[in-house]
């Protein structure tokens, strides 16, 4: 089952399938959503108020690690805590490391490790 995501504003319309975010980084009262195929684009909103459109929307393929950022659960390839390294991979043709505080790091490689 597909999940479509609708975001919609006085000017503008963004249409997507959850499976293919890899991950949202927010920057204050915007959120910078990164597909699979290597594409952004740039949200007005609020991580928490994304977080919520996708807990609603994919319940349980989507963590948030640390304050400033949330992950698609199927794209995380390694955690390595000593170098602060999240790494995101498709394993296909797109892969990011991701640089996250070692405490958010440590939290969610518990709970990734108990899914």
């Amino acid at each position: 089952m597909r999940n479509y995501f609708l975001y919609s504003t006085p000017t503008s319309l963004l249409h997507f399938d959850a499976e293919t975010l890899m991950y949202v980084q927010a920057d204050g009262n915007y959120v910078t959503l990164h597909f699979r195929d290597s594409s952004t684009k740039v949200l007005t909103m609020q991580l928490h108020d994304f977080e919520s459109l996708l807990v609603r929307k994919t319940p349980g393929k989507f963590s948030k690690v640390g304050r400033s950022l949330i992950v698609n659960l199927k794209f995380v390839f390694s955690i390595n805590i000593t170098r602060q390294e999240l790494v995101i991979s498709d394993k296909v043709m797109f892969t990011h490391t991701l640089s996250p505080s070692k405490k958010a790091l440590e939290e969610f490689k518990n709970q990734f490790e108990k899914l």
